[in-house]
């Protein structure tokens, strides 16, 4: 299916996947920042449906549809949900990525994402955030908006591709105790606000933190 989110979700992931890692040895213990720019949610949003992925569980709009499981490596396993699609465009996703055996660490891994998505997305001075995030060893937040172009219904030599309205994209990075990275990516054609609403619903699983 050739959806303009589709393209988005895809370009972001692939740039995560790429990129990952977990050498903290802290514990994920210390206490949210009340400023910090993104807070865990207390309990499911509003007409939010919560899935359990094993390291993770996660909360996403009850009218998003979850696609079948990939693995695009041995050690990754993607799992996305894409929003409704209007005129041929989903107006929203999700992919969470949980990697076993890293090969770079969370920060290193954002920073990579970040660069990836200035040179393919359009994205512009995309900064990652340490945050912190409860069960987390290591975490880190990127907000942008991403274009991703669109082939023409007709290509030709001369013809330029269609360009999508701004997606906003904001992406988690977590790098978890026993050595696991997740790698949330949610996005939205229409609202700013759902891919921070449907990041804040993530919540490392107990067993996935003890180390």
């Amino acid at each position: 299916m050739n959806l303009r989110l589709a393209a988005a979700l895809v370009a972001t992931a692939f740039a995560l996947s790429a990129c990952s890692g977990s050498d903290s040895d802290t514990e994920g213990t210390a206490t949210v920042p009340d400023d910090q720019v993104i807070q865990p949610a207390e309990g499911t949003p509003s007409g939010f449906v919560e899935a359990d992925l094993g390291a993770v569980s996660i909360a996403v709009p009850s009218d998003w549809d979850k696609q079948p499981e990939t693995q695009p490596a041995d050690n990754i396993t993607s799992t996305v949900w894409r929003g409704q699609v209007q005129d041929g465009i989903a107006t929203g996703g999700v992919d969470v990525r949980v990697i076993t055996d890293p090969q770079q660490p969370a920060d290193k891994a954002a920073q990579a994402l970040a660069i990836s998505a200035m040179a393919t997305l359009g994205g512009r001075n995309i900064e990652p955030q340490e945050i912190v995030w409860p069960k987390a060893s290591s975490a880190y937040f990127l907000e942008y908006e991403a274009q991703a172009p669109i082939p023409t219904a007709s290509p030709s030599a001369s013809a330029s591709p269609a360009v999508t309205p701004e997606l906003a994209t904001r992406t988690l990075v977590l790098d978890l105790a026993d050595g696991t990275q997740v790698q949330v990516t949610a996005l939205s054609a229409d609202s700013q606000d759902v891919p921070a609403e449907v990041l804040s619903t993530v919540v490392v699983k107990a067993e996935a933190s003890e180390g």
